[in-house]
């Protein structure tokens, strides 16, 4: 079971996770969440910003319509179908697609305007550099990126980085998803390897998606009976396995970087010092490099 990993994927969301996460995490979008009538949680714990799941739901759904809560539970993958049901039925009672998507984007422009200044050196060129690799994807059974695809560039300096960083982002998810339900995972198998995979004990992050006790009990017999994970974490062959995960989410956004081509390497030392300054602004708290092991730190 081997894939070769296109491992230029990886370094390009090291560097373009961070400026779309910023999204769900700055003061600023949160405060025009609530202004639509949202809950603000308003605090901070272990270090990281807490929000309420129910506008990043409803927010990150919008680019693809007034949606139910079955078709963002399948796009998002990784949540408990009757949350994310729930928290949207509820969400669109209180907003629509296009005023939560405009309150998404002015928080978001602000935050990075605080953080980096109206026009930071060299956003110009790395926006220019990753909408040619994104707009090169293709949208078969993606439909985040999709649906994000359909909406404008804001014609701002920041919005414009943003929208395209937050292209890749979602383009991401979506292949991420195919990689792992192709070899027959559940949403919640899919996160507890992913937290084995990072070194967290077993049914820790994974309790922030919303599976129950239950869920995950069940999800780690299955994991068991496949000998991918023991009681300390994954198995040799789960280390195998999540890591053929990878190099096929990697496959599907190598033509992302075809299309960057040469200029892949200015691009990513474009992204870096933005991505360093929205992080120490704590404007994406958490690790810094979003799922990535320590080897692929070193080789990144």
């Amino acid at each position: 079971m081997q894939l070769a990993s296109d491992r230029r994927t990886r370094q390009l969301r090291n560097v373009a996770e961070v400026v779309a996460g910023t999204a769900f995490f700055v003061d600023e979008v949160q405060q025009n969440y609530a202004a639509l009538g949202f809950r603000d949680p308003g605090f901070e714990r272990h270090g990281l910003r807490m929000f309420d799941w129910q506008p990043y739901f409803v927010a990150r759904a919008a680019p693809m319509g007034r949606v139910p809560g079955e078709v963002v539970a399948a796009a998002f993958g990784v949540f408990p179908l009757a949350r994310v049901v729930d928290a949207i039925t509820a969400g669109w009672a209180l907003t629509d697609p296009a005023t939560i998507l405009e309150a998404r984007l002015g928080g978001v422009q602000a935050a990075l305007e605080r953080v980096l200044g109206a026009d930071p050196a060299g956003a110009r060129r790395a926006t220019e550099l990753l909408r040619r690799g994104v707009d090169h994807a293709d949208v078969a059974g993606r439909p985040l990126y999709g649906g994000l695809r359909s909406l404008p560039y804001p014609g701002s300096v920041l919005g414009d980085l943003w929208h395209a960083a937050t292209l890749y982002r979602e383009h991401r998810n979506d292949v991420h998803i195919s990689a792992w339900t192709t070899v027959g995972l559940s949403g919640a198998q899919a996160c507890l390897l992913n937290d084995a995979r990072q070194g967290l004990g077993l049914k820790t992050y994974v309790r922030t998606r919303g599976w129950t006790e239950a869920d995950l009990d069940e999800a780690l017999r299955d994991l068991r009976r496949r000998g991918l994970v023991d009681d300390v974490g994954l198995t040799e062959a789960g280390v195998e396995f999540r890591e053929w995960i990878e190099a096929a989410t990697d496959a599907q956004q190598s033509p992302i970087c075809d299309a960057i081509g040469d200029d892949l390497d200015e691009l990513i030392a474009l992204l870096t010092p933005l991505r360093e300054a929205i992080m120490d602004a704590g404007a994406y708290p958490g690790r810094r490099f979003v799922e990535a092991t320590a080897q692929e730190r070193a080789q990144a």
